[in-house]
């Protein structure tokens, strides 16, 4: 650790949350355990592995377990890991997805950006692991951008880096299979239920929709390109049953931020209901089995995201002691 360092003591938590991790889980906790910024405490959280997930991460004595009788769900899980961290007193939270290993400095070059005590979130330079004995590494992530009709990406994803995007800058949001959270903005988010991630979106798209409220209160994310990770996503096949859910979570949970999130009287909004619509009847097309349950989770789940939104907004949405003008600093 360098003197620089040494004016920055933050405490920080590491949280991995896995299921099924046999593959991958080892290398990730070894690149935690060998930062140059040392965590405070790495916690993983297991969503009911059947595998020996359990069994490699007991090995490290260092590693606190929490081991869960069934699988929870992504969001629900790191939940359990942020109450943690607020018992516990820390200053930093590093959400982590099991297939991600992290540069030997990628704790101390995010950290450096939270001595702007606006900013919320950071994110490092992801890039997608199985390309890294080619010519060109490519992007898996730069940070996240809203894009058109609600929907949000990340910046960058599937692009040769080219050192296109080697410039420390503020992004709308962070992807959350790396992402580094300020404790005070996901205490500061979770009102009016108490949670930072929500529940009813047991995977995908949970950290969009954090990201919707961290900037409705005015908390700026940043995305910090000297902090490299490197990460799996995307190596699964399109017809597996894990691709299948991911779909159909990933849809359901569109329609979710649309009513959680939405312009009433937007024309956008409209467009986007009508867009994700066509989406729907696609698969019910192709897959009307996957329909079935995207439609069951909208439904089951409607008058929760309402009520939400009518909450929500009585609890001030864009509060004025942490306001910003978001398009002067994200040029998305």
């Amino acid at each position: 650790m360098n003197s620089d360092m040494g004016e920055m003591p933050f405490r920080i938590q590491v949280q991995i949350v896995t299921f099924n991790s046999e593959e991958c889980i080892d290398r990730c906790i070894q690149s935690v355990l060998q930062q140059s910024y040392p965590a405070t405490s790495c916690l993983v959280i297991d969503n009911a592995s059947s595998d020996s997930t359990i069994s490699i991460i007991e090995a490290y004595s260092n590693i606190l377990v929490v081991s869960l009788e069934r699988n929870v769900g992504y969001a629900a899980a790191h939940n359990l890991g942020f109450s943690q961290a607020v018992q516990d007193g820390v200053d930093l939270v590093l959400t982590l997805n099991p297939d991600v290993e992290l540069d030997s400095k990628y704790l101390e070059r995010c950290i450096r950006v939270f001595c702007d005590d606006t900013v919320g979130g950071v994110i490092g330079k992801l890039i997608r692991s199985r390309t890294l004995n080619t010519n060109t590494a490519i992007l898996d992530s730069t940070g996240l951008v809203k894009g058109s009709l609600y929907h949000a990406k990340d910046r960058g994803s599937g692009e040769a880096d080219m050192s296109q995007y080697d410039r420390l800058r503020n992004v709308w949001g962070i992807c959350g299979a790396s992402a580094f959270y300020r404790v005070d903005m996901l205490k500061d988010i979770a009102a009016p239920h108490g949670r930072a991630l929500e529940e009813s979106f047991f995977v995908y798209k949970e950290d969009v929709e954090l990201c919707w409220r961290a900037n409705d209160r005015g908390w700026r994310f940043k995305y910090e390109p000297e902090a490299i990770a490197y990460h799996d996503r995307g190596w699964k096949p399109r017809e597996s049953p894990f691709s299948r859910l991911a779909s159909e979570h990933s849809l359901a949970n569109q329609f979710a931020i649309l009513i959680r999130h939405g312009s009433a009287f937007s024309l956008v909004l409209w467009l986007s209901i009508v867009v994700e619509s066509v989406r729907l009847g696609v698969m019910a097309l192709k897959h009307p089995s996957s329909a079935k349950i995207v439609l069951s989770l909208i439904t089951s789940q409607f008058r929760h995201h309402v009520t939400f939104r009518r909450e929500w907004k009585k609890s001030g949405r864009m509060s004025k002691e942490r306001h910003h003008d978001l398009d002067r600093y994200c040029h998305l």
